[in-house]
């Protein structure tokens, strides 16, 4: 954890600032747990309680080379103009003998599906108070409420960009580097556990379901990339599913309920709760990078979660030395406890039992994981897959021991 700081400086004979929009890189985030987050109602008005400040924010005003400053709080909000989460400036503009009331501006912060990075979109700033114009020359955010803003866990160079527009309609795109370090000092120790479902399934040609999950402890580096390569009993049967999803419909995340074919969800020390939603089957598509011709392939996986933010997995299929392949190539730089994802068997199941004798007559059916993690380190095991299959008594089994 470590506080934020977003500066904006204009020059004494630019335009003025009337706009904002601050877009932070992927990893960069806060812990809204357990933060009370101020009601509409009360942010508009400035009347926020203390319990939902995150930081403190100056401003400079004024022409010459001595602008004069006023500070005041930044609370957190509840959603704000179709964003799921918001902020709030309130600053009392007391200049000497003048008082000039009390400046509200709030922010809607959006938090990107594809890589979670966040978007702050302020309100336009006040130019005129009290018949007084405002030449507002700096603008310094610092959020800094204790363990509420945390570092990504990838050390690679980030940028801070910015979109600025002025009074008269121009604009500017500034940006800000933004590295950390020591990530290789992270742990990365995530472990996974899978089921096999349906005991009428597990058959030749059967089609059986599938649970897996994933956890990891806090304070590790977060998961960058996900391979899973089940065992050669088992293979893919997209002929079986119900429907399949467009591949622009996938690309938009808006894919038809028949396409369903699992259930996911996951759980973020972040979050006050878990967020949840459907898998679903899409078309798999790629562009021939020379003739630009579309090219099948195998079917793809779309994760969509909901809840207080909004997150798309994606993940692709691929058949290597006969064994079904799952890649997720592009995790989210954000802290996951544990994800848990369901897929469907029986009607409309995409897995099929590809061994002659069934899933039952092996000891073991063993898949293997490789992770990645944020910070570049790896780790791959071998996973037991659990089986259901039918147990066979002490009684009968001595007999055929016999």
């Amino acid at each position: 954890f470590s506080p934020f700081t977003a500066s904006i400086a204009r020059p004494d004979r630019d335009q003025f600032l009337s706009r904002v929009r601050v877009d932070t890189p992927p990893g960069l985030g806060a812990i809204i747990r357990r933060v009370p987050q101020c009601s509409s109602a009360l942010a508009t008005r400035g009347a926020c309680p203390a319990s939902s400040r995150i930081g403190t924010a100056s401003t400079w005003s004024g022409a010459g080379s001595e602008p004069f400053r006023l500070d005041g709080p930044v609370y957190f909000t509840q959603g704000y103009k179709g964003a799921p989460f918001g902020m709030v400036v309130v600053i009392r503009a007391i200049a000497g003998p003048y008082d000039l009331g009390t400046v509200v501006v709030r922010q809607s912060i959006f938090v990107d599906p594809d890589d979670a990075h966040v978007t702050v979109v302020s309100d336009p700033l006040p130019q005129i108070l009290e018949g007084v114009p405002i030449r507002l020359r700096n603008v310094d955010v610092t959020l800094d409420r204790s363990k509420f803003v945390y570092n990504p866990t990838s050390c690679g160079r980030k940028t801070v960009g910015a979109t600025l527009h002025s009074i008269q309609g121009a604009s500017s795109a500034p940006t800000a580097h933004f590295a950390v370090d020591r990530c290789q000092a992270l742990r990365f120790r995530p472990r996974m556990s899978m089921r096999l479902t349906g005991r009428r399934q597990v058959k030749l040609g059967k089609h059986p379901g599938l649970r897996v999950r994933v956890r990891q402890s806090r304070g590790q580096a977060n998961i960058a990339r996900a391979r899973v390569v089940l065992p050669l009993s088992l293979a893919l049967d997209p002929a079986n599913a119900r429907a399949i999803c467009g591949f622009e419909a996938g690309l938009r995340a808006k894919c038809p309920a028949k396409s369903r074919i699992g259930r996911a969800s996951a759980v973020s020390p972040a979050l006050n709760r878990p967020v949840r939603g459907p898998v679903y089957f899409v078309q798999g598509i790629r562009v021939d990078p020379k003739t630009g011709a579309r090219i099948r392939t195998l079917p793809t996986l779309l994760v969509k979660l909901r809840g207080e933010v909004s997150i798309h997995l994606r993940g692709r299929t691929n058949v290597i030395r006969r064994r079904l392949v799952s890649t997720f190539e592009k995790v989210p730089d954000a802290p996951v406890s544990r994800f848990n994802m369901r897929v469907r068997g029986g009607k409309g199941g995409i897995l099929t039992v590809s061994a002659r004798r069934g899933l039952c007559h092996r000891r073991r059916q063993i898949a293997k994981a490789t992770f990645t993690g944020q910070n570049l380190k790896r780790r791959a095991f071998r996973v037991k897959m659990a089986k259901p299959c039918k147990r066979v008594g002490k009684k009968r089994a001595q007999g055929k021991r016999r």
